[in-house]
C-alpha cells in the first residue's frame, strides 16, 4: 500500500523545486532587500480626487500608485536640477 503525502508536504516539495528551477531569485531578493534599506516611509494626505486621479494612471501603466508617485517626483527632481544645477 503506498504512503500517501500531506498536502503541506507536496506544496512544499512543489516550492523547493520551483526555487531550484530559479537561482537567480536569491540574488534579485537581495538586491531589492538592500535597495529597501535606503529607503524611508513617509505619510502624505491627498485630496480624494487627486489620488484617485493618480490610482487611475498607475494602473493604465501597470504599477502601483505608490511607484508611480516616486516616479513622478523623482523625473520632477531631475527636470529641476537640469534648469538650475546645484553651486
Amino acid at each position: 500500500m503506498p504512503v500517501k503525502k500531506k498536502q503541506g508536504d507536496q506544496a512544499a516539495e512543489i516550492v523547493a523545486e520551483w526555487k531550484a528551477s530559479r537561482p537567480d531569485l536569491k540574488e534579485k531578493a537581495k538586491r531589492i532587500r538592500k535597495e529597501r534599506s535606503h529607503q524611508k516611509g513617509i505619510y502624505i494626505k491627498f485630496p480624494e480626487d487627486l489620488l484617485e486621479k493618480i490610482q487611475e494612471i498607475a494602473q493604465q501603466k501597470h504599477i502601483g500608485y505608490q511607484t508611480y508617485l516616486k516616479l513622478i517626483v523623482g523625473e520632477h527632481i531631475e527636470r529641476l536640477e537640469k534648469k538650475s544645477p546645484r553651486r
